[in-house]
């Protein structure tokens, strides 16, 4: 069969996903985007059988015009369209930018994005699928997405779970629904049975990598460092201030990696004086911080992606005498270099608005986190994995986003006060046997919708498969949801819809 065009949207950073998609260059006609961070050789043999798309082209877009009227790009009755993605994009500016642009210029490159990716749009041979191969969270992703979405391009988005190998493919970004696509080759329902239960590689990896990130955090930067800092932004001033995001001189650049590494010894000398370094001693729920930015809060946890919010509205459903335990997550302090894209993520407020909260208490981000979710009634988080760890030890936890277990009865997601308040209470009220049930269940009712694979190649390393085995599972998969060309040129062929909101390839 002849396929049509294939756009993987970010798939050249990642080396096996980059692999995956080659198998369908002689099938269609493959377009591969990418932000510069692979090497491209141009005797690479593969070079002619795709096109590149290079996202530094939209990194600033300097070039807008001054006045950019949002009716001149979008006709007014498909404003309303892009008003998802436009939150989105004011919320993820943060991690690019690192001086704070005017409202008026988030605007511009708000529009001037959407224009420009219409415009693609509309010279891109159709049929035309998009695959993504992490959710989309730099700025030019987001608007992408939208874009795509707006003008019925069918875009769909890999997930990874955190059972080994097991991954899932959504349709939808937004943070209230999922719609799952079922592949045609899914996993086996007792392997994953199997692995439910045991620590995966990737959680294990995630340990030592918080492990590290507490032994680098104590240490300080010494002359030595400093220096090497310093040269590496002079010898890449050039690029940094015409090429680059950040779009900055390089003394700018060194300003800005010096204010990030006194908040980080701020925000852990506060920790040291005022975080507790134990549970407390009675019943206590778990909430496990985010650090950030990262796509576990924006985009993936919407309007929670300010977790305060989140942890004042599970503090106040707690019953009398239950005490909120929040820890802050490792690595956020654990930075041994400078991380100039955390420069807008001040920790400190955050801790002194937790410690304002009266059932609240601060954990340090150091204290063993498998040691407090073992001894907690009920774990939270915006998305992240301490509802998974807890519901493998028979504790029951709740999400603020949809995550891949929402569907279990001890995991939910709650979207407001109204869910959370009413939502605790039966989940206290759940015996271990009956959670570890419930997740049992779920395993077996929802293993049709994972399939064998990885996202990068960091999981295909600790990977108990082959690499040529995740390549080949992947790759079919891409194959099967590819639009081929007995498709019209002018509409797009979406994928089956079936019943609870699915997608079958």
């Amino acid at each position: 069969m002849s396929y049509g065009t294939v756009f993987c949207a970010d798939f050249a950073d990642y080396p096996f996903m980059h692999e995956a998609a080659m198998d369908l260059a002689d099938q269609a006609r493959l377009i591969v985007g990418g932000q510069g961070r692979t090497t491209r050789q141009p005797t690479d043999a593969s070079l002619d059988r795709y096109e590149y798309f290079d996202w530094r082209h939209y990194f600033r877009l300097a070039d807008f015009e001054h006045k950019l009227d949002p009716t001149a790009v979008v006709e007014p009755e498909r404003l309303k369209a892009y008003e998802p993605a436009q939150h989105r994009f004011l919320r993820s500016l943060d991690r690019v930018f690192l001086v704070p642009e005017a409202e008026a210029v988030q605007e511009r490159l708000f529009y001037g994005l959407v224009n420009a990716f219409e415009a693609w749009l509309a010279r891109a041979p159709r049929p035309l699928t998009v695959f993504f191969a992490h959710t989309p969270h730099f700025p030019w992703h987001l608007v992408f997405h939208q874009v795509c979405r707006v003008n019925r391009i069918p875009v769909y988005i890999f997930r990874t779970t955190q059972i080994a190998d097991a991954v899932l493919l959504d349709a939808d970004l937004s943070v209230s629904s999922q719609d799952w696509v079922r592949p045609v080759t899914p996993i086996d329902p007792t392997w994953v049975m199997d692995q439910a239960w045991a620590r995966s590689p990737r959680m294990a990896n995630s340990v030592s990598i918080n492990e590290r990130a507490g032994r680098h955090a104590r240490k300080r930067l010494g002359f030595f460092r400093w220096s090497a800092i310093v040269w590496r932004y002079f010898r890449d001033r050039r690029y940094l201030a015409h090429r680059h995001y950040h779009r900055l001189g390089w003394r700018a650049i060194v300003a800005a990696a010096r204010r990030r590494h006194r908040q980080r010894r701020a925000d852990l000398a506060y920790l040291d004086r005022h975080a507790a370094q134990q549970a407390p001693s009675g019943r206590y729920a778990y909430f496990g911080l985010h650090y950030q930015p990262e796509r576990t809060t924006v985009p993936e946890a919407g309007y929670f992606h300010d977790q305060i919010r989140a942890i004042r509205i599970l503090a106040a459903s707690l019953p009398a005498g239950m005490t909120l335990v929040v820890k802050e997550h490792p690595r956020q302090l654990g930075d041994r270099r400078p991380s100039l894209r955390r420069l807008h993520a001040v920790r400190t407020p955050l801790y002194e608005a937790i410690r304002r909260i009266p059932n609240a208490v601060l954990v340090h981000a150091f204290v063993n986190s498998a040691t407090l979710i073992g001894g907690a009634k009920l774990t939270a988080s915006c998305t992240g994995s301490a509802i998974f760890e807890g519901m493998q030890a028979g504790i029951p936890g709740l999400t603020f986003a949809r995550t891949w277990h929402s569907d279990c009865p001890s995991g939910p997601f709650c979207a407001d006060a109204q869910s959370v308040a009413a939502t605790v209470p039966q989940l206290l009220a759940k015996s271990t046997d009956e959670v570890r049930a419930d997740y049992q269940q779920f395993l077996i009712d929802h293993a049709p919708w994972w399939f064998l694979g990885a996202n990068d190649d960091r999981a295909v390393a600790r990977s108990a498969f082959t690499r040529e085995q995740l390549r080949h599972s992947v790759a079919e998969v891409l194959r099967n949801l590819t639009i081929d060309d007995s498709a019209e040129s002018t509409g797009v062929r979406l994928a089956r819809d079936n019943t609870r909101s699915e997608r079958s390839a």
